[in-house]
């Protein structure tokens, strides 16, 4: 799921909760409501992959953008949270995924506004992320929040599980 808004540059003081709530709407609600649209088919066939997009948003205080942080953070815990509904369900996997900077408009408007921005990514890698997760077999790092520049490959079809579950959580230490 891929549903994000930049939603308002400013301050908590500066903005106003009406455009916070079509933020929270678009990142956090609209990415549920699409995961809720087709898991009952999904647990039917007790099979599903999920993808959600969270980011920097989510890692990292974003001063000029408060309210996308704070909804991408909120999705990182309702993705840990869904992972925990359905672990005992079938073969469920469910992970959320930090694409990287990739060059798009969000990235344009967070560098208009004053944001640093390190390395950059081309979308064929977090592209390549979702691929290779919705096909895989088993999935080591299921409900983990993982940047597409993690060694995430090497738990992907062999039942391997990340010894420091810590790293692959919004908590991560690095």
């Amino acid at each position: 799921m891929a549903a994000g808004a930049l939603g308002p540059a400013g301050t908590l003081a500066s903005t106003s909760l009406k455009d916070w709530d079509s933020t929270f709407r678009t990142n956090v609600l609209g990415n549920l409501a699409v995961a809720q649209a087709v898991l009952g088919s999904m647990r039917e066939h007790r099979f599903g992959r999920f993808v959600f997009f969270a980011g920097g948003g989510a890692a990292y205080a974003y001063p000029m953008f408060p309210a996308y942080a704070a909804s991408k953070t909120a999705l990182v815990r309702a993705v840990e949270n869904l992972h925990e509904d359905l672990k005992d369900e079938g073969d469920f996997a469910v992970a959320i995924l930090a694409p990287g900077a990739v060059d798009t408009d969000i990235l344009a408007a967070v560098r208009a506004h004053g944001g640093y921005v390190k390395t950059t990514v081309a979308m064929d890698e977090p592209v390549g992320f979702a691929r290779e997760f919705v096909n895989a077999e088993s999935v080591g790092f299921s409900g983990g929040f993982v940047h597409v520049r993690d060694e995430w490959a090497s738990y992907l079809n062999n039942g391997k599980v990340p010894e420091k579950r810590d790293l692959w959580k919004l908590r991560r230490v690095e």
